[in-house]
């Protein structure tokens, strides 16, 4: 199992704001799936440069995956394009964040 794709879809959880119940059970099924190779349904509304990312990131072919390094160049880039919104229960808040 790759620690690295573990640990990716955990941060792509806490993007996304998409909860489920992080119990020992949970993520015990969560591993089992990654270790199957079992990928996540894409959350309605994700926008586009976000789903193709991660998609390659989530790539049973090593050579697919991007390193580390062309992963944040794209999220620099990705926050630039777009306005930072929130997604919530697979709604997206169209308030932008002014922090």
């Amino acid at each position: 199992m790759n620690s690295l794709r573990s640990k990716g879809y955990y941060q792509w959880l806490d993007i996304f704001a998409y909860k489920k119940h992080y119990s020992s059970g949970f993520k015990f099924e969560l591993f089992t799936k990654i270790a199957n190779d079992e990928k996540e349904s894409m959350i309605p509304n994700t926008p586009q440069g976000y789903a193709k990312l991660y998609t390659k990131c989530w790539s049973s072919d090593l050579i697919q995956r991007p390193t580390l390094d062309k992963i944040s160049f794209e999220l620099d880039i990705l926050s630039r394009e777009a306005p930072v919104k929130f997604i919530q229960n697979n709604n997206i808040d169209q308030q932008q964040m002014t922090s």
